[in-house]
């Protein structure tokens, strides 16, 4: 089973799965949402497997990461502190053209992208047109382009804080990812199987482990 599989189990499931606020979407509302989205980014995937999400934990975010696994790519979180010298190193490193936000935060990633020098395009969730900048093409080597089709594919690609040593990027399978759920669930009884975005931290790498309830497995 892949990770996507989860979500789409549940897509004609009208029960609330997120609250954040006074806001909710049920199942199938997240899984409608994030197959148009992934509609809307097939023009602008260009030859990298991996997408970045630049947004805070939202339903937007969870929206995002859905519409990323339902076209076949990998995951790359990135916080909205993330300061230009390690978000621009974590495009490079990950090679990706192609990072997803929203209006909100546009500003915020277009002064941090001021001196990348990769092409990269912007693609904005809640509706703002798509943004170009950059004036390189981020070379994607073609044996690299090996897509994620099985439960031991890498699913999302996690940048760590580096406090100990230099910055690394962490690989998860869908594999080890959807063992997390489990454990998670099991440790947890959550009888109304709604997710409840409260974090403190304006940023959780680990969102995806918080986004599933027993009812999804």
């Amino acid at each position: 089973m892949l990770l996507k599989d989860l979500l789409i189990r549940q897509k004609n499931n009208s029960k609330v799965a997120i609250k954040k606020g006074n806001e909710e979407i049920n199942y199938k509302q997240w899984y409608k949402q994030s197959k148009i989205l992934e509609q809307e980014m097939y023009p602008f995937i260009k030859s990298s497997k991996n997408i970045a999400i630049f947004l805070p934990n939202s339903i937007e975010y969870a929206i995002s990461y859905f519409s990323i696994l339902f076209a076949n790519r990998i995951v790359v979180p990135i916080g909205v502190q993330t300061m230009a010298p390690e978000l621009c190193s974590t495009l490079t490193y990950c090679e990706i053209d192609l990072i997803i936000t929203s209006s909100m935060f546009l500003d915020k990633l277009k002064e941090r992208l001021r001196e990348y020098s990769y092409d990269i395009t912007i693609l904005i969730i809640d509706g703002t047109p798509v943004i170009q900048t950059g004036q390189k093409h981020c070379p994607v080597p073609k044996s690299d382009l090996i897509f994620p089709k099985s439960e031991d594919d890498v699913a999302i690609m996690l940048h760590t804080s580096g406090t100990t040593s230099m910055p690394k990027r962490v690989m998860l399978s869908n594999r080890n990812i959807i063992k997390n759920i489990e454990s998670n669930n099991n440790k947890k009884n959550n009888k109304n199987n709604i997710i409840h975005y409260e974090w403190k931290k304006e940023n959780v790498v680990f969102v995806v482990l918080l986004l599933f309830m027993p009812t999804l497995l």
